[in-house]
């Protein structure tokens, strides 16, 4: 059967429609799409709870995922505006947190050289660390932490000694 007329036009108009949705980012609940290229799910603020890093990992490996690794420019954008639209940041249910509220993500200083979880390795100079960091020796256990700087809201990279804690983490799935 030949298709006459408007036909063909609305064809291609449907699926030009149905495209964004069939290339959508699927993800497994509580994860969401962050720009329509990786799964997210940012816990934050609980009431009288915080997380050290093994802790955090151990929650994000609980729900199918691992800490975030945030590698490009690109993803560290797309995460802040994320953070800044879920998040109310103006809770001061965390003293010393107030308007910094850091997230725990997949960086880590283990042995020796700093690698994200996946196993690639962090790049130590790289825009994304906050100045004068990582800091502390090769010897010192550290953790990836992801904290807002200023007014801007723009986030870094920050390293932290393996005893402290945070009130959220960013997993990835």
């Amino acid at each position: 059967m030949a298709l006459h007329g408007t036909a063909p036009i609305l064809l291609l108009a449907a699926a030009l429609v149905a495209l964004p949705t069939a290339l959508a980012k699927s993800c497994q609940t509580p994860f969401v799409p962050l720009n329509n290229q990786w799964c997210v799910h940012a816990l934050t603020n609980v009431p009288g709870k915080t997380y050290t890093w093994p802790s955090a990992r151990e929650e994000c490996k609980k729900l199918g995922g691992d800490l975030v690794v945030v590698d490009t420019q690109g993803k560290m954008e797309a995460l802040t505006a994320h953070l800044a639209a879920t998040f109310t940041e103006d809770d001061s249910s965390f003293p010393g947190f107030v308007k910094l509220y850091p997230y725990w993500v997949g960086g880590s200083n283990e042995a020796g050289q700093w690698q994200w979880v996946n196993g690639s390795p962090m790049s130590l100079t790289s825009n994304l660390w906050l100045p004068d960091n990582p800091s502390g020796g090769p010897s010192n256990i550290q953790y990836a932490l992801l904290v807002r700087v200023g007014r801007s809201k723009r986030r870094y990279l920050r390293s932290e000694p393996s005893t402290n804690d945070a009130p959220g983490y960013v997993c990835e799935q």
